[in-house]
């Protein structure tokens, strides 16, 4: 099997792989199971087209194709390694080589990518995604493009302004006087000068779009001079540790909100009522009292005064920028009466008003 992975890369274009297994000849019959994403299989390249032209140089080779969403591909990659059983090729998402190489679940095929194989139009930086410690362990197959709309009139207004950005930076101390197209700190009170302006923005592993939409925001940071990197951690690291614990540069995560507006979870004084949900350590001492004056009354016209002069406060300093509201679905059974779609993250917030009618 190991023989031919460079066939089967050649042929497939560049399909992200691993592999393990016994040597076999060419003359042997052979079976290579292959796990790829379901979508590509509703045409013919570049699998069905790679798989026809290995079978046909190769007559004692058998290729099967699998196909699976994004989670159950991760999932059966995992279990089939667990078991001892693993698949020949896998489609993977490049978020997953570094995790997939310090666990032993690919194997280096730096010896199998050479120049000429690989087409002239590869963007470098796929290429280099591939690589983890030196090796490579995968080569791009193919990516997919999304795209992202603003209204121009609401982003002005917002006061989104790159070149005030930079000029922000300079006033303070951050430049770049050697010219590598990041900052360094020159007279930035608390900072050591020559100190780069770089950081970590730590991200949950296993969903591609938030690595995409990541990418994006630093790239925009990039064009003012910050250098980040994403540090890809598990959901107990990032909620058990770096969350309640203030342990992180910037992260890049969710929030979820319950039908009541209040929000003194998020941003009363973290050290003052001990509130380990202040993950970012926002501090405000009007913050603070408008908070508590909406939690002592249940009028709630007076609540929204105070949520309303708070969050104004809240968005000047701001401790966190929102990238979006996420959309959820609910399936609810024709039976089921009386449900209502949450106003809130919280499915159960009329609960008391459903009821079953056979």
């Amino acid at each position: 099997m190991k023989k031919l992975l460079p066939i089967l890369l050649l042929v497939c274009l560049a399909v992200p792989l691993f592999g393990v297994g016994k040597q076999e000849t060419k003359a042997e019959k052979l079976t290579l199971n292959v796990l790829v994403r379901n979508y590509t299989l509703d045409q013919d390249p570049p699998y069905k087209t790679a798989k026809a032209a290995l079978e046909k140089k190769f007559p004692n080779v058998t290729v099967n194709l699998e196909g699976l969403g994004y989670d159950d591909t991760r999932n059966k990659t995992l279990i089939t390694v667990g078991a001892n059983q693993p698949l020949d090729v896998v489609q993977l998402d490049y978020i997953w080589i570094g995790e997939y190489a310090e666990g032993g679940v690919l194997q280096k095929i730096s010896d199998k990518v050479k120049a000429s194989d690989i087409p002239s139009d590869t963007l470098p930086q796929f290429l280099e995604s591939s690589v983890w410690n030196g090796e490579y362990y995968a080569v791009w197959v193919n990516t997919d493009v999304r795209t992202i709309g603003w209204v121009k009139e609401h982003v002005a207004a917002a006061g989104l302004d790159p070149e005030k950005a930079k000029s922000l930076l300079e006033e303070v101390g951050w430049k770049d006087e050697d010219g590598d197209g990041i900052r360094e700190a020159h007279g930035v009170e608390g900072v050591e000068d020559g100190t780069p302006f770089q950081f970590e923005t730590a991200n949950l592993a296993g969903e591609q779009i938030r690595v995409q939409l990541l990418s994006l925001v630093h790239a925009q940071w990039k064009e003012i001079g910050l250098a980040a990197e994403i540090n890809l951690v598990d959901v107990g690291t990032m909620f058990g540790d770096m969350h309640p614990n203030n342990n992180f540069e910037t992260s890049y995560s969710y929030i979820g909100r319950y039908v009541d507006p209040d929000f003194g979870g998020l941003y009363l004084d973290r050290d003052k009522f001990d509130n380990r949900a202040n993950y970012v350590g926002f501090s405000n001492e009007r913050v603070d009292e408008l908070i508590l004056a909406s939690q002592q009354t249940a009028d709630q016209a007076e609540r929204k005064e105070y949520f309303q002069e708070a969050q104004a406060l809240i968005a000047e300093q701001v401790p966190q920028l929102f990238i979006g509201w996420r959309a959820n679905s609910t399936a609810v059974n024709t039976r089921v009466k009386g449900y209502k779609p949450a106003p809130g993250y919280d499915e159960f917030w009329n609960a008391a008003e459903w009821y079953i009618e056979e």
